[in-house]
């Protein structure tokens, strides 16, 4: 490297990172989008001397960064391709350390710290300028970064754009005239130089405003002389203040303290991986088995108010009480959040944790005014001992001390830590925008002011957007029992100053894998892979390892992807561009497992296992039994977050049978259906970018459609150019995740279909990777402290809370609408699959019961959930002749108390015929016009033994097994009372304006739950009558949008046209997707109605009913077309050439219609269509059509003025431009829809026409 230092130091010509500014030019990120522009700066011959032919699309889906410099008209005027390893086709990737190294005698270059530049593109305008600001930006992105290197072929020396900015390095013993050389930019000549001291007094006036440019805070409370006021007094308090000094100026500073509450942080966080911020010790407890707690020291503390030592005699009471003395305790888990927000992570005056303010411009005082009790246990509970007794369950306490529900008595131990303190904590970090590497070089030497401490810890409020500086830290996750209101971060001094690099795994490896592996639950399957690969190098296996000095922290294993077929057909790869990968670049992990020390670097261990392995694509699946404890055979993954999810593909329904009589099948790899799996992929491109990170507290109250679409929008919607992770997402529902494993028969027999997120989709996109789930219901909201309550017993902080609980099929009441007070276990109110599982279990334990065969089943309700609650009866060997169905219909009842039945369930006189002659034929017998009254309870068996009904004339009281009662659906009572203690506007329905807000900011409502205020005058526009999908969709965008306000994560789409009214904030959204049921009825019928969004209206809806299943999907995707795009579906039926529409709709010609990317073809089209085209760019049809419709007063067009139109159309580019889009869509999709004749099809059968005899 001595050649490199030679030369004199270039830091002398850019005095600061603003000198080599431009005020009228900017860098960006390019992607496959700025292809064609990139293209036209190509020199021809001498870009493809100097760095070779290949395509700019592949070099940037195959780069590391790809920049690009943009001039005062948004034009590219310059870009850099930046890799992993050199552009030398003689050379593999994983082979230039050595070479660089051995030829070039750059012994400091590593994989960590150099990058090349693969090729270079600039306008002739710019060659003198755009190299500076490229490169210094690539040493802005890459704080590690250290060499930016340029392989010159030999022969080329005349690059005046290079000027003098980098280093030329020959190799030994060669002539610059006749070798290839390197050009080498070194970072030091583009990084200014800092002086790193401890502050003294005299830096307070430099110090306290840049601080005040992140928060003005620590002035507002401290004064303006709290950095003096710290450092006179700061050894005496463990802290030390150290800046980073840029031309006699402080512009970066750290304020460290050696103060940390290990015990708070212990029980709030997961710890054990750090040894709980402490020194090792033989007497550390790390078990963390279940003990049981007796109820009475959960009770001295909420009958009373403790103090300090009367609490910790009681938690030192729990290791002493044995099991024998509450054998008879029955065990419970909840989670529950109780601590004060005051709480801190230092006793001192620690409440510097802040870095800048609020989006709103404000931050809230309690984050930094901490008074002397605020730590005291007193303090913290008597902030919630003052809730009233009767809204405690009889059963269930509060442990205020641990945060667990005590209630029928079980905990999880404590980690224990006894060694010597290893942390000190970070109280301040500031720096000039132009100045961050200057935090880096601060982080470094923070280390050695605690030289016998390993950890620096950091608090991050979760209410402000994640700052850059956690980038050097390693989140710590939350005890599931935790009530710290802030993010822990940790950094390990190794993490920050050890050397890193990635190996192929060999023998010497072994010993040390084996240990890491050791520590990991379901790690077997993964010791059997390492062994394999380093047993069998060319085997199936192949095995890295991440090593910092030497020491093993991570370790990959890797195999190669051989069903890229199934993957592609099945999931949306389509913006990884597969295809254009050559075969054998498609890798999958098999395991990778990295220390959550060092996990800040899982982006560095990907990037180098891509380069090592040389797979361009590595996926990742993670199957359903990965959830599950019990059948996990491999350690769970713990950089997730750091792969892109892919989205499954909603393949058309095909008919098999039609499409290989016509020879136009897909293949079977498209229609096999496997195990389900969630896919994950990453690319060295992928590794580049910077992942959002939200640490919001989100809580969503229920598992309803709404809550569930409106989770996905919000998590799913991510980009190669926009990564975002969520870590605090919360679904309070009580039956926890509803889309568990339950019997498909029972899913299929019992449910009505109202979307396609079904069970198998659910699996595929793995949503409870992203979510925490609390088994339970809400039983109160405290607005002021932001903070809801589970069970009466349980509690989590929320920063903005969703209602979506909806509506429910409720249990019976009286007749004044009063509830039972018995619960027989023989009446089921099904909601849900999970309802339908637990009756059918129910049902076999009472028929079991019985000792004669005379009994009877009541369903009771006018629903279609009833009637495919018969048929479910019917399928699980129920005969017809015992089942009764009650209906509330028609109205005939002159009793305000009774709720009409106005409309039929199925509003179509046929299909009822039909429907109740299939009742008939499986001997049900059904009572019309019925009215629930009461029943007759026996309380021994806790079971019904009669129903009571009543008609207009006539009662009729019936004996029963089992009674399944459908009434109307309501918002649940409990629900209500939440709302209304709570101060939320509710009239009828919760209110909420036109972005579904509540008169409470942080608390929004969505689905049928909810309703819209008045002032809208949109009583018709209420949630319930539309898609619940779409409103989830919707409003997960809306908040995307709202938590990026940088970078829209979600854009509104456009409808396909290039002009558009916007929608003002007196206006209600509008929903356009249409609502589906879809259903099984006895006899075998199928059931499938497909409605206009809004009110319901007759002649609006679809209805189809047959005897075999139903293309749901299919006819779902025909809603809203065009009936020329459905082939002329009118000229067709009018001449009669349409007999049976099922049978129309699955001829081959449909198929394109049923793909789930045809929607975009039609906005394409559209954006086209109101596009103008041609060489002067100002041809246009829509402003003909205008200007037509003006002509004719807005009246029906002439069949004249129509013909005039279409001629037009004809001569301009439209047609053609149409075609092409059309084939290029189908050429997308040909895996998928095989049926259709693209070019390419035609080809490939026609290659060989020129010798067959046919055409000779």
């Amino acid at each position: 490297m001595e050649r490199i230092t030679q030369k004199p130091s270039m830091s002398t010509r850019f005095k600061s990172a603003d000198s080599i500014m431009f005020p009228h030019l900017h860098v960006i990120r390019l992607y496959l989008e700025h292809a064609k522009v990139l293209e036209k700066l190509k020199d021809g011959e001498n870009t493809s001397n100097l760095f070779g032919n290949e395509k700019i699309e592949i070099i940037l889906l195959n780069s590391y960064i790809s920049l690009g410099l943009m001039n005062e008209d948004n034009k590219i005027v310059g870009a850099i391709f930046v890799n992993t390893h050199p552009n030398i086709p003689s050379m593999a990737a994983w082979e230039w350390e050595y070479w660089i190294k051995i030829k070039y005698g750059m012994v400091l270059a590593t994989p960590r710290n150099t990058l090349f530049i693969n090729m270079i593109l600039y306008s002739p305008d710019y060659s003198s300028s755009f190299l500076k600001l490229l490169v210094h930006h690539l040493f802005v992105l890459r704080n590690f970064l250290k060499y930016a290197v340029v392989v010159i072929p030999p022969g080329q020396h005349q690059l005046d754009f290079l000027g003098d900015l980098g280093v030329q390095v020959l190799p030994d013993d060669e002539d610059i005239a006749n070798c290839q050389y390197l050009y080498v930019f070194c970072r030091k000549d583009f990084q200014v130089q800092y002086k790193i001291r401890r502050a003294v007094e005299e830096d307070n006036d430099d110090l306290v405003p840049l601080i005040e440019t992140h928060s003005k805070k620590f002035t507002e409370l401290y004064g303006k002389y709290y950095i003096a006021e710290i450092l006179m007094s700061g050894k005496e308090l463990g802290r030390h203040i150290i800046v980073a000094e840029y031309q006699g100026t402080a512009v970066a500073v750290l304020c460290l303290n050696s103060v940390v509450n290990y015990k708070v942080l212990n029980e709030d966080f997961e710890l054990i991986p750090y040894n709980g911020l402490k020194k090792p010790h033989p007497d550390d407890f790390t078990d963390l088995s279940v003990e049981y707690l007796p109820k009475h020291s959960a009770e001295r503390i909420r009958h009373s108010r403790a103090s300090d030592d009367e609490i910790l005699d009681i938690v030192e009471q729990r290791s002493r009480t044995s099991e024998t003395e509450i054998k008879d305790e029955e065990m419970f888990m909840t989670v529950s959040l109780t601590e004060s927000d005051e709480f801190s992570l230092v006793f001192t005056s620690a409440s510097m944790f802040v870095f800048q303010d609020d989006e709103d411009g404000s931050i809230s005082v309690r984050s930094f005014h901490v008074d002397s009790k605020s730590f005291s246990s007193e303090s913290v509970l008597s902030k919630y001992l003052d809730i009233p007794e009767k809204e405690v369950l009889d059963d269930n306490t509060v442990d205020w001390i641990s945060g667990y529900s005590t209630s029928k008595g079980h905990i999880q131990k404590t980690p224990e830590f006894k060694g010597e303190d290893n942390a000190f904590s970070l109280e301040i970090a500031a720096c000039l925008p132009s100045h961050e590497y200057g935090l880096i070089m601060l982080f470094e030497s923070a280390f050695e002011c605690f030289p016998n401490r390993d950890y620096c810890v950091m608090a991050v409020p979760t209410t402000i957007s994640v700052i850059k500086l956690t980038k050097y830290f390693g989140r710590v996750p939350p005890r599931c029992t935790g009530t710290f209101p802030s993010e822990l971060y940790v950094m390990h001094k190794n993490s920050m100053l050890g050397e890193l690099a990635v190996e192929i795994a060999s023998k010497s490896h072994e010993k040390q894998v084996k240990q890491l592996l050791s520590t990991i639950p379901d790690s077997y399957s993964a010791i059997q892979q390492f062994e394999i690969s380093i047993n069998f190098p060319r085997g199936l296996y192949t095995s890295f390892v991440c090593l910092c000095d030497k020491e093993v922290i991570g370790i990959c294993i890797l195999s190669e992807e051989i069903d890229l077929d199934y993957l592609t057909s099945h999931y949306d790869v389509s913006s990884l561009h597969v295809d254009s990968y050559p075969p054998g670049s498609h890798g999958i992990i098999e395991s990778i497992v990295i220390s959550p020390i060092f996990q800040r670097h899982d982006k560095f261990f990907l990037r180098d296992l891509h380069r090592l392995s040389n797979y361009s694509i590595l996926f990742y699946r993670h199957t359903p039994y990965d959830n599950l404890e019990a059948y996990r055979d491999r350690p769970l993954i713990n950089n997730l977050q750091n792969l892109l999810p892919i989205l499954p593909i909603m393949q058309p329904e095909y008919d098999l049978n039609v499409l290989k009589e016509e020879e136009c099948a897909p293949s079977e790899v498209v229609t096999e259906k496997k195990e389900p799996f969630a896919l994950y992929v990453s690319t060295v491109n992928i590794c580049s970018h910077t992942r959002h990170v939200i640490n919001t507290k989100i809580i969503i109250v229920g598992c309803s459609n709404t809550a569930l679409a409106f989770i996905h929008a919000l998590v799913f919607r991510q980009s190669v150019s926009l990564l975002v992770t969520y870590n605090n997402i919360t679904m309070i529902c009580p039956n926890g995740f509803r889309h568990k494993k339950i019997n498909n028969k029972i899913r299929d027999s019992f449910g009505v279909k109202k979307n396609f997120m079904d069970a198998r989709y659910m699996d595929m996109i793995n949503l409870k990777a992203y979510i925490n789930i609390v088994q339970g219901k809400i039983t109160k909201i405290d607005r002021k402290e932001q903070y809801v309550v589970v069970n009466n017993n349980s509690f989590l902080e929320y920063d903005m809370l969703f209602l979506m609980t909806g509506e429910q099929f409720q249990k019976p009441t009286k007749l004044n609408k009063q509830r039972f007070s018995e619960k027989p276990e023989n009446v089921f109110v099904i909601n849900s699959a999970l309802d339908a599982n637990q009756a059918v279990s129910k049902l076999r334990h009472l028929y079991r019961k019985r000792k004669d065969n005379n009994y009877t089943i009541i369903v009771y309700g006018h629903f279609l959930q009833a009637h495919a609650t018969v048929n479910g009866l019917i399928d699980f060997g129920i005969a017809g002749n015992h089942l009764v169905l009650i209906e509330p219909f028609p109205y005939s009842m002159a009793l305000e108390k009774r709720q009409r039945h106005n409309v039929s369930i199925y509003n179509n006189p046929e299909v009822d015929s039909v429907v109740y002659e299939s009742f008939e034929n499986k001997r049900v017998k059904i009572y019309s016009s019925y009215y629930f009254i009461d029943w007759t309870y026996d309380a021994e068996s806790n079971c019904i033994t009669k129903a009571k009904f009543e008609s207009k004339h006539k009662m009729l009281e019936m004996e029963c097994l089992a009674l399944f009662f459908f009434s109307e659906k309501e918002i649940s009572p409990r629900v209500y009372s939440v709302i209304n203690n709570a101060g939320l506007v509710y009239d009828g329905r919760l209110v909420i304006d036109s972005n579904c807000q509540t008169n409470d900011s942080r608390i929004f409502g969505a689905g049928t739950l909810t309703k819209y205020s008045r002032k809208y005058f949109a009583q018709n526009m209420a949630h319930k009558y539309y898609n619940r999908i779409e409103i989830g969709k919707r409003l997960g965008a809306q908040i995307g949008n709202l938590l990026l306000p940088q970078k829209s994560l979600f854009k509104e789409k456009k409808a396909g046209w290039n002009f558009r009214i916007e929608r003002g904030e007196s206006l209600v959204p509008r929903y356009v997707d249409p609502i589906m049921r879809y259903c099984r009825l006895p006899g075998n019928l199928y059931y499938l109605s497909i409605t206009k969004p809004g009110r319901r209206i007759p002649l609006e809806t679809a209805v189809s009913m047959e005897n075999y299943p139903i293309d749901a999907y299919n006819l779902h995707c025909l809603w809203g077309k065009h009936e020329k795009l459905l082939n002329n579906l009118t000229i067709r039926f009018e001449m009669v050439l349409i007999t049976d529409l099922f049978a129309y709709f699955k001829e081959p010609w449909a198929y394109a219609l049923y793909h789930q990317d045809f929607s975009c073809l039609l906005d394409e089209l559209n954006m086209l269509m109101t596009s103008s085209v041609g060489s002067s760019g100002h041809a246009t049809l829509i402003n003909d059509l205008i200007n037509l419709y003006k002509e004719h007063k807005w009246k029906k067009l002439p069949t004249e003025s129509k013909i005039i139109l279409e001629e037009k159309f004809k001569s301009l580019a439209y047609p053609k431009m149409i075609e092409q889009k059309v084939l290029n869509f189908l050429k997308s999709h040909l895996d998928l829809l095989p049926m259709y004749a693209h070019p390419l099809i035609i080809k490939d059968l026609l290659k060989n026409f020129s010798n067959s005899p046919l055409f000779t």
